[in-house]
């Protein structure tokens, strides 16, 4: 579970069959429709974000995970690394 950095009560849980591979997380990306992703993006980003999550709504889950392009846009929130407390950059991409 990685909390969003400056919220009390807002966290984004993650899954891995791999554990080892957790020290080496270096961002997080959410799906265009995860309940965060209004909440989690900064006031200076929050016009791109929301603009990327129109275009995005207007592909299916297929169009979006099969296309060989990935895209994405920082939301300006951070969350917290469970174990080493660092900063995590927050992403919304269409690959997820």
């Amino acid at each position: 579970v990685f909390d969003v950095e400056g919220s009390e009560n807002e966290s984004v849980k993650v899954f891995t069959t791999r554990a080892d591979t957790l020290m080496g997380v270096t961002y997080v990306t959410l799906a265009p429709e995860h309940p965060l992703v209004s909440s989690i993006a900064t006031p200076e980003q929050k016009a791109m974000v929301d603009n990327y999550v129109q275009e995005t709504s207007s592909r299916s889950d297929l169009d979006r995970t099969s296309s060989k392009e990935k895209t994405g846009v920082f939301t300006g929130g951070y969350v917290i690394h469970p174990l080493s407390g660092e900063r995590v950059p927050v992403w919304v991409g269409d690959y997820v």
